[in-house]
This record gives structure tokens, sequence and C-alpha cells, in this order.
């Protein structure tokens, strides 16, 4: 066996020791080398991406000064969405409008006020979160004088109290060729509800009735909002009305021609009836229903009136028309002897000088008088107001097209 000595040993020991030494500082040199080239390797932060706000187009064009009373304003964000947007007049008075589902587009709702100055202001978000605003402005065109449309009377008159048989009546300044788009903008509310028609009674004037008289103690209220509508003809719309009435107790006064017989009729029970003498051959009193227009204290009666060929001279103290002719119910203290027994008169209703007192005081403009067996019917739709003798199936149709105009 062979031996080694203690100094082969130690010299043995030594160079393991040194080989060890090597070996760990290359690794570590490796490890320091790998931290260093990924530290040399690593990229910059990147930059934040640039805002991108939402494309949005208004219309009306910014600074048009035409625009017509029609015209509609449009808010479109091709990118990103519409928060909100506010169209308003000098007066901070603001236009109505709606958005579409995705809030990208707004849409104008209601007419523009002539010759009027708007503003737009709008708020937005960009597809990538960026909130902006955009402004614009425009103007409406003037309209002329002679183009406006406007109500020029409203009856019954704001704060009247009429009869159950009185109709709405809207009488424009203007022949209307647009009258379906506009009878849109006639708005009629009740209390208590009442559903209504209106139909054309001619190109300046249309009439708004139930399908029966109206139920006692009705209010009515019509809104007419015409700014911005077009009457056709180059006619626009420039200002809104308001108006109402009340309806009164419920009365109707019945007329028979071939009895000879007025009877007064209230709440569905008769409250008086009188003797009476209606329109002779050639001049019969219209049958059908009529509505009481006025009441007149003194009337004066002359063949001239009605181009009767018998000359006269007549008054009576208390009358009330009934129709635009010339129909009327008074005292005919000329005629007494044929009061109840015949029918002489050029179409009106006459009766004695106490009970026309009577009735002209338990009258209201507005009652309804129905008239039956005359031989001439009622059918003139502009000698008022023949309205209740129109079937309510026609009514409906509104009579755009004037076939009884």
């Amino acid at each position: 066996m062979q031996h080694t000595s203690g100094d082969a040993i130690n010299a043995t020991r030594k160079a393991v020791r040194s080989a060890s030494a090597a070996i760990t500082l290359v690794l570590a040199g490796s490890l320091l080398a790998g931290c260093t080239g990924a530290t040399a390797s690593a990229s910059a932060p990147a930059a934040p991406p640039a805002p991108v706000p939402a494309d949005v187009s208004i219309t009306p064009n910014d600074g048009t000064d035409t625009v017509l009373p029609n015209g509609v304003v449009t808010v479109s964000a091709r990118t990103g969405t519409l928060n909100h947007v506010d169209v308003t007049d000098p007066s901070g008075v603001y236009l109505l409008g709606s958005y579409n589902v995705g809030h990208t587009v707004w849409t104008s709702t209601a007419p523009l006020v002539p010759a009027s100055d708007y503003a737009v202001k709008v708020s937005t978000t960009g597809p990538t979160g960026d909130l902006a605003d955009a402004t614009s402005a425009f103007a409406t065109a003037a309209v002329d004088a002679a183009k406006r449309l406007l109500v020029s009377q409203v009856t019954p008159a704001d704060g009247d109290t009429v009869g159950v048989a009185y109709p709405l009546v809207v009488q424009f300044n203007h022949s209307v060729i647009n009258r379906e788009e506009v009878t849109k903008k006639l708005q009629v509310t009740t209390t208590p509800q009442v559903n209504g028609a209106w139909y054309w009674i001619d190109a300046q004037t249309v009439d708004y009735r139930p399908q029966g008289f109206w139920p006692e103690g009705t209010v009515v209220k019509l809104n007419a909002n015409l700014t911005g509508v077009s009457g056709g003809n180059g006619l626009w719309g420039v200002k809104n009305l308001a108006s109402g009435f009340t309806v009164g107790r419920q009365q109707v006064i019945k007329v028979n021609v071939k009895t000879h017989k007025l009877t007064v009729v209230r709440d569905g029970k008769t409250i008086a009836s009188f003797p009476v003498s209606t329109g002779k051959p050639g001049w019969e009193t219209r049958d059908g229903t009529k509505v009481i227009m006025e009441k007149v204290l003194n009337k004066h009666w002359t063949n001239t009136a009605i181009d009767a060929p018998e000359a006269y001279s007549l008054y009576s103290a208390h009358a009330m028309r009934m129709t635009n002719s010339g129909e009327f119910i008074h005292d005919a203290p000329w005629n007494t002897g044929n009061i109840g027994a015949a029918n002489t008169s050029h179409g009106c209703v006459g009766m004695t000088v106490s009970d026309m007192a009577w009735l002209y005081d338990h009258t209201i403009v507005g009652d309804a008088v129905i008239v039956t067996g005359s031989p001439k019917p009622y059918t003139e739709i502009y000698n008022r107001y023949q309205d209740w003798n129109v079937s309510w199936t026609k009514w409906q149709t509104g009579n755009y097209n004037l076939s009884d105009g």
C-alpha cells in the first residue's frame, strides 16, 4: 500500500480550493453579466396617447342667418358621444329636442321663432374619453308682415261661459293651404276629458266639437302653437295663442214647426213651453240643430235686409240669432193672432212679448235650438253654426279639402 505524505495532501487541498474559487468567480461574473445585460436591454416608458376629441357637426352651419321657421337643428357626433346640447334664443329659452339611442345625434323637436338669433353649445366625450366643447350660432329669417299667419279670432272668447252647443271656432287672418298641418298645431284640452275633432268650414275657419253636446261644466282650453308652422303659399305662423271657455248649464230649446210649439228643456226636464209662429211657405224655418249666436235688444227688422218682396219696418224688444242668414227667435207683437196657430214669418220663430222676455232671460249664447217638422233642411255649413248637422263620421275627416266649403 502506497502512502501519500502530509505535504502532498496539503498541496492537493490548495489546488481544489483554488479551482473552486475560480469557478465561483466565473459564475459570479456570468451572473453580473446577465444582470447588466437585462438592464441595458429594457425599453423606455410609452408616452400617453394624444387626446382625440369627438368629431361633431352642427346644422344649420355656424353664421347662417336665413333659416326658415320650420328648420331643424341637428347635432351629430361622428366619433364619440354627446353629453349635452343646449340651443337657446336671446331670451335664454331652450329649444326642445331629443337624442338618439346612442347619444350620438340630437334633433330639435320644436319650431324656431322667426327673426331670432340662436346659440348652440355642445358638450362631448371623445373616443379616448376626453371631454370637449363645441359652439355655433345661427339666425332665423324674418317673415314679412303680409306672410304672417295669425289667429284673428277665437270664439267663444277667452273666459266666456256658453251653452252646450257652442263649438270652438278658430279664424285665421289668411286662407290656409296646409290645413291638416296647421290643425295639428291646434291643441285642445278639456276638463273633464271630452273627445272632439276639428272640421274646416272654409279656408280661414276651423271648428272643434265633440260627438254630442258639451257636458255641463266642461272647461275647454285651446293652445294654438302656430310659431314656425307653414300655412302654405309662403305663410308662416309667427305667434302662439291660448284661450279657454267654460260650458254652462245643460239647456236645449226645441221648436216644432208643425205644432207651432217651443219647449225649453234643462237637464233633461221640460221647464217651459210656448206657442210660436215659424216660417211661411217659401221662407220656411230650417230643420235641424242650430246655436244661439247672439242676443239683441230692440232689434230693427226691414224687408231690404233679407230681400223680402213686401215692405216693412218693425221692432222687437228681444231677439236671439240662430243663423247668419237671419233666422232669429224674437217677439212679434204684430203677429200675435198667428202665434200658436199658423206659420207666417220670413223664417224666424215668433213669440208673444211676455213669452220672449222670459226666454231671453233664461237663455245664454251657445244654447242649442233643435227645429223639427220643417220641409227645409239646414245644410249650409257656412250659415253658422251648422256643425251639429254634420255626421260625426264625416266630421272626423277634418274636411281638409273643403268639400263643404
